[in-house]
């Protein structure tokens, strides 16, 4: 991130404490402004679910200042991984992550870590920056024009700038837009689920699978409509089992990491979806070594008019801003993404009367980018859940990696075409630099922010983004 610190301090209050919320606390200290976390929970969850973390985040991370040798000992290389059909268990295609166009190129690996892991390096990083925190605080009340927050127990907080960090629901949004948002399901879920390695083990065609010497880190099996991943974590000895799949309409579910519904002889994963019976008896029975399963809805809602509140002293980012797929496979370094922008931009900040143009940039380059972010989970879960076919029509999908020609060389079978098409979409997120993106605004604008008077609110033309800065848009797609 941003070597540089502000020469204006501002006070940020944050509201909410897990990814964006933690990742805003540590890249606003490191810019040099004061920083109060506040957390409704306890603190303490950690949920062992497995997430990605693609070359961008790992770029994010090694930024913000996470050792090196502890973000390896801590999650596991993701040197490859497997396609297979969800009907057959047939061998259908490999991607191999440990290639130089993903190491050279993008500067950093593939790995796979726990999703509380995370969130730790994020709170231990951002302790030790100096950045206050108050859990069991829950905000109940929003004064955008004093920048002020209200706690359940009556305590008011006043602070410069509000950051709404709080999630889909967030109860700071509508402060922002005036009305409560539109939140609609999509009908479909992740359902995530940890296995021990030990149970694994005790299954023998599960064990040459999964721990074999020819074992890929992360496994795939897709079919009709859905798809089962399966992360290796041997850091902690388990594996992390995701079934993307559309739930029955009496499920009630919402999205909170720490919901862990027991399963046993009497509760299943068949009673929140019916698209287990597509798959081969071996994905059953990995699923069946799960004692509990965190069932997180992919939810929409359309665009906000403005992230932030037209006083200039209330701002969304993560789920706040724009409702990513949950614990799919971009999602997290969207909302570090957020953080890290706007860390960068306001290390810029000499004055109060820059305050204004430094949200709108922040609000400029990020409102595209979570949309390809989006977007770009969205096609990477649509092409692992094609319908079921014979295998024969993947027979030139053995064996691929990323390299530019392959979009081009795909075949027009709609399929291929899907699969290859997976690295333009990687290539377009993970090549995304933060700060480089915050850079390029300043050397832009900075100049004329920089002489502004102060006179008026809101947003003027003079913050726009450059179109240099901007993501390569992906064609929408729907979950």
């Amino acid at each position: 991130m941003s070597s540089s610190t502000s020469a204006c301090p501002l006070r940020f209050i944050i509201v909410g404490g897990s990814i964006a919320g933690m990742a805003s606390a540590l890249a606003l200290r490191k810019a040099g402004h004061e920083v109060l976390l506040l957390e409704k929970s306890d603190g303490m969850y950690r949920s062992p679910i497995g997430i990605v973390c693609m070359p961008n985040m790992v770029r994010q991370l090694i930024r913000f200042g996470l050792p090196l040798e502890r973000l390896e000992r801590e999650s596991t290389i993701c040197a490859r991984s497997d396609l297979r059909h969800g009907g057959t268990n047939a061998f259908m295609g490999r991607v191999y992550f440990a290639h130089p166009d993903i190491e050279g190129d993008l500067g950093a690996k593939v790995s796979s870590i726990q999703h509380g892991q995370l969130r730790t390096w994020l709170e231990d990083l951002a302790r030790e920056a100096g950045a206050k925190m108050r859990f069991n605080s829950l905000v109940t009340q929003i004064d955008p024009q004093r920048a002020s927050v209200r706690l359940s127990t009556g305590e008011t907080l006043e602070g410069d700038i509000i950051l709404a960090a709080d999630g889909w629901d967030s109860i700071v949004r509508p402060v922002v837009t005036g009305e409560q948002s539109d939140i609609q399901r999509t009908g479909r879920a992740g359902l995530h689920m940890t296995i021990p390695q030990d149970r694994v083990e005790k299954d023998e065609e599960l064990r040459e699978l999964l721990l074999g010497g020819e074992a890929a880190q992360w496994v795939v099996w897709y079919g009709n409509g859905c798809c089962v991943e399966v992360y290796s974590l041997p850091h902690v000895k388990q594996y992390s089992v995701r079934l993307h799949a559309t739930v029955r309409t009496d499920a009630s579910i919402v999205p909170d990491w720490t919901a862990r519904r027991p399963l046993d002889a009497s509760r299943s994963v068949t009673d929140l979806t019916a698209d287990l019976e597509h798959f081969h008896s071996i994905v059953k029975r990995l699923i069946a070594l799960a004692d509990a399963v965190t069932p997180m809805p992919y939810l929409k809602m359309d665009p906000l008019e403005s992230w932030v509140h037209e006083d200039n002293k209330v701002a969304l980012l993560g789920d706040a801003a724009f409702i990513q797929p949950s614990g799919a496979t971009y999602t997290p370094s969207a909302s570090i993404g957020d953080a890290e922008t706007l860390a960068a931009l306001f290390s810029r900040l000499s004055s109060r009367t820059q305050i204004a143009p430094l949200l709108s940039a922040y609000e400029d380059i990020r409102a595209p980018h979570v949309a390809q972010h989006a977007a770009a989970s969205a096609a990477l879960l649509t092409a692992l859940s094609f319908p079921l076919g014979p295998a024969e029509a993947f027979s030139d999908l053995v064996s691929f990696a990323p390299d530019a020609q392959l979009a081009d060389a795909a075949e027009e079978d709609g399929r291929s075409a899907r699969l290859h098409g997976i690295w333009t979409d990687f290539f377009a997120v993970c090549a995304h630099d933060e700060v480089e993106a915050a850079e390029s605004w300043w050397r832009a604008w900075g100049g004329p922010v920089a002489d502004q008077s102060g006179a008026g609110k809101g947003k003027g033309k003079l913050v726009q983004a450059s179109p240099d800065m901007l993501a390569i848009p992906i064609q929408d797609q729907e979950l």
